[in-house]
């Protein structure tokens, strides 16, 4: 049985690897978004017991103004990047630890870096959306764009 109890402010599950064991360990209240009157649909012995918080999706961000709803708040952590969206200096003052997830995502935003630029260079999307139109009649040879090799 769960004792814990942690707040998830997003709209999504965790994955689904995370989400079954995660939810076997703690107590999960789940908030689409983290504003502090959001909190207002949680009755206040659960919104006194939450010791954690976890961000996932979405643009949560974590105020002061949440962080007195929450006494017993301990942790707060986010699936992401950076952590400007969480009010450090209110958690520092409350002993609230905050945890974030650097370098989480850098191959992923390179890959998708390089599919935009080729998609741009060589009108990938337009191509597509061109010759699958019911209206494509003929081929033009020249919609292939600039090449990327040997630009750098």
């Amino acid at each position: 049985m769960a004792t814990n109890t942690v707040l998830q402010f997003g709209p999504y599950p965790l994955p689904g690897p995370l989400q079954g064991p995660f939810e076997s360990k703690y107590k999960v209240l789940r908030l689409p978004d983290s504003r502090a009157e959001s909190l207002d649909s949680l009755d206040s012995e659960s919104l006194e017991n939450v010791e954690g918080v976890i961000l996932y999706g979405g643009h949560s961000q974590i105020s002061a103004a949440v962080l007195e709803r929450l006494p017993a708040l301990r942790v707060v952590s986010t699936v992401s990047v950076g952590f400007n969206h969480i009010d450090r200096s209110a958690c520092k003052a409350r002993n609230v630890s905050v945890g974030y997830t650097p370098g989480l995502v850098s191959g992923a935003t390179a890959d998708v870096a390089w599919g935009l630029i080729l998609a741009a260079s060589r009108h990938i999307v337009l191509g597509h959306k061109k010759y699958t139109s019911e209206d494509f009649t003929t081929y033009d040879a020249n919609w292939f764009g600039k090449e990327v090799y040997g630009s750098t």
